[in-house]
């Protein structure tokens, strides 16, 4: 029950909802509990301070409120959109091992054994420190940064390495950019408090770098051996 326990979390009295945001939200308190105007009393719910909520009518990012880290974890465990979206950089990770000798053709110069390495570790890594410890644990969250990062300046040490065409160039810049974006979107939904934010951002970042590397590899592959059927003929 997300309102109830956000009701009960340990947050603030400021951090409450105030008389006029209960209004806005069409809900009031009386005699400690909640009524909404469609639902009538919910004897669920409970009562702190002015504040009151039920899970009936009311967004959990529309209740200004602070979540635990353990309330946060829950809730994001929950999500199975979220944590699936881990294994998006191990999935990666496999096309380019399936295709290694084909990217080498292409671009000997990349490191793409060691990249396909990090990419299958990395969903295991995004997993444990996004979804099961949730920021927690100290050495995951390092190990889970550390990983990222270095993958994140892959992408465009490609611009370097690798000769591309306009494609390959805009499918890179695309979606490093959307993965920058999705990553600070994400962040800033945290500071906010906001979970729903976070973990809908948090997914895009996940899935950025992804799509766009696995899109670029397809790309890549094809032009090449578009133009070693090119120079045949």
């Amino acid at each position: 029950r997300f309102c109830v326990a956000m009701c009960r979390s340990p947050a603030p009295p400021m951090e409450r909802p105030t008389e006029m945001e209960l209004q806005d939200l069409e809900q009031g308190c009386n005699a400690g509990r909640c009524e909404t105007k469609d639902q009538g009393r919910d004897p669920a719910a409970e009562v702190v301070g002015l504040a009151c909520c039920t899970e009936f009518d009311i967004a959990p990012e529309q209740i200004p409120t602070s979540l635990t880290v353990e309330e946060m974890r829950a809730e994001a465990w929950g999500v199975w959109w979220f944590v699936a979206s881990c294994f998006t950089y191990s999935c990666v990770g496999i096309l380019m091992l399936v295709r290694c000798e084909e990217l080498v053709a292409v671009c000997p110069y990349h490191f793409w054994h060691v990249e396909a390495a990090l990419l299958l570790q990395q969903g295991v890594l995004a997993f444990l420190n996004d979804a099961y410890f949730f920021g927690v644990s100290r050495r995951v969250q390092w190990a889970d940064r550390v990983s990222a990062s270095f993958l994140s300046m892959c992408q465009p040490f490609k611009f370097i390495s690798c000769s591309m065409d306009f494609a390959q160039s805009s499918v890179l810049s695309v979606s490093f950019l959307c993965g920058v974006l999705a990553f600070a979107k994400a962040q800033q939904g945290l500071k906010e408090g906001s979970l729903h934010k976070f973990l809908f951002w948090h997914t895009c970042w996940h899935w950025a770098f992804p799509i766009g590397g696995a899109l670029w590899i397809e790309l890549a592959i094809r032009t090449s051996n578009e133009l070693l059927l090119g120079r045949e003929f």
